[in-house]
C-alpha cells in the first residue's frame, strides 16, 4: 500500500474509533442508585399503592437476590426510612437488589399494626394460619392471605424469587434466628448491625398459643427451600446514624 494511503487509512481508523469512544461515553449509564424499576403490585384496602423498587446498582438476573420490606406493622416506622437509605446506597457487588418501602400503608396512616381491617398482615399469610379474635392485637383475618396487603406481597416475592427476604420491625433490638435455607444468615445480618441474633420466642408473639403463625418468613421459608426469610428487629427508638448503619449493613448482607 502506497505511504499516502496507509496514512490516510490509520487516521480513518483512529477517527472511528474515537468515535466509538465518544458514543460510548455518551450512552445513558445505568443508575447506580435509586429505583432504576417501580412496579406496583397491588393496593391497600383505601387504595395506596403498594410498590417494588428495583434498586440502581443491581447485577439483573444474578441468582443473588434480595427482597427488603420497611415495613408490615404500621407503627413500626424505622424500617421506611433504612429501606429509603437503602435506595440511595444503591445495591451491593453481585447483587439483585429490590425494596419494597411499606407493605402496610393504611396502618402508617392510622399508627396502628394492624390494617385498615384491623388485621395483622403478619399472622395472615397462609402457612400455619390459624383463626383468632376479632380485635385482638395479632387478629389473623377472616381467612388465609385474606387481605389485599398480604397477597400484593405474595405477589412482589412471587415475582423476585428472592434468595434473601428481610422484613424489618421494631422494637425489640434483634435478629430473629434463621429457620431457611442459610441457618447463618441471622448471625451474619448480626455482627453487620451490632445487633444480638436470637429466636424471639413465641411468648412475644401476643398470640393465644404463645407461638407465631402466618407469618410471611414461615410462607417464603416453605414455599422457596432455598430461599432464607428473616426479621430485622430495630430498636424503639432508631437516630439516623443507626438508619444509616442499618442500611449500610443490608447492602452487605447478601454480597458474596
Amino acid at each position: 500500500m502506497p505511504y499516502r494511503l496507509r496514512y490516510l487509512f490509520i487516521a480513518i481508523s483512529l477517527s472511528l474509533v474515537s468515535i466509538s469512544i465518544a458514543f460510548d461515553l455518551a450512552k445513558p449509564q445505568p443508575a447506580k442508585t435509586g429505583c432504576i424499576e417501580i412496579i406496583e403490585v397491588g393496593k391497600s384496602i383505601s387504595g395506596k399503592p403498594i410498590e417494588l423498587c428495583h434498586v440502581g446498582g443491581s447485577h439483573i438476573g444474578s441468582k443473588n437476590s434480595m427482597l427488603v420490606i420497611g415495613s408490615v406493622h404500621g407503627n413500626e416506622p424505622a424500617g421506611i426510612e433504612v429501606v429509603e437509605e437503602l435506595i440511595e446506597l444503591g445495591a451491593g457487588d453481585n447483587t439483585d437488589l429490590w425494596v419494597i418501602r411499606n407493605g402496610n400503608p393504611d396502618g402508617s396512616n392510622l399508627g396502628t399494626r394492624q390494617n385498615f381491617n384491623g388485621v395483622d398482615l403478619n399472622r395472615n399469610f397462609p402457612t400455619n394460619w390459624l383463626p383468632s379474635v376479632v380485635g385482638a392485637k395479632t387478629y389473623s383475618g377472616t381467612n388465609p392471605a385474606s387481605e389485599p396487603e398480604t397477597q400484593s406481597l405474595m405477589r412482589a416475592i412471587d415475582l423476585v424469587k428472592p434468595k434473601i427476604l428481610i422484613t424489618i420491625h421494631q422494637p425489640y433490638g434483634l435478629v430473629d434466628c434463621s429457620q431457611g435455607a442459610d441457618q447463618n444468615l441471622d448471625e451474619r445480618l448480626a455482627l453487620l448491625t451490632g445487633l444480638p441474633a436470637t429466636c424471639i420466642p413465641g411468648e412475644m408473639a401476643d398470640s393465644p398459643t404463645n407461638t407465631y403463625t402466618g407469618t410471611i418468613s414461615q410462607w417464603v421459608n416453605g414455599r422457596y427451600p432455598e430461599s432464607t426469610a428473616l426479621a430485622l428487629e430495630l430498636e424503639a427508638e432508631v437516630p439516623t446514624q443507626k438508619i444509616t448503619q442499618y442500611a449500610i449493613a443490608l447492602k452487605q448482607l447478601p454480597v458474596e
